[in-house]
């Protein structure tokens, strides 16, 4: 599983930047926009899957509503492992592949690139 983790963050940091550079350069990156602030994932940052677990059986109707300040609504958890900024960062740049090594139809075939992760790491 250790190893599955690091494979997630091989491909997840590289992702991020080669898109953070892609929209520099054709001036499609705003100056208040997520990927300006854009920090390389740890393996610490891979806590990230286990939110994603909690939020599917949580019940909450909407992935905000686990970072919400009314005392009511939140669950207090999610903010504790991580700011909800840094999960929609990962969550926006999450790589299961490399698309350096994928032909072009597959770059846009999520099934794909699913069993190709599961392939090696299974």
């Amino acid at each position: 599983m250790d190893g599955d983790i690091r494979d997630l963050k091989a491909q997840t940091n590289p992702y991020a930047v080669q898109t953070v550079i892609k929209k520099r350069s054709t001036n499609q990156l705003k100056p208040h926009s997520l990927l300006c602030s854009w920090k390389p994932v740890t393996l610490t940052n891979m806590s990230f899957l286990g939110l994603i677990f909690h939020m599917c059986i949580s019940g909450r109707p909407r992935m905000a509503v686990h970072w919400c300040s009314n005392p009511i609504g939140s669950c207090n958890f999610c903010s504790h492992v991580m700011s909800r900024l840094r999960y929609i960062q990962i969550h926006s740049f999450l790589q299961l592949t490399d698309n350096h090594k994928k032909k072009s139809q597959e770059k846009k075939d999520f099934i794909h690139s699913s069993k190709s992760f599961l392939t090696t790491t299974g």
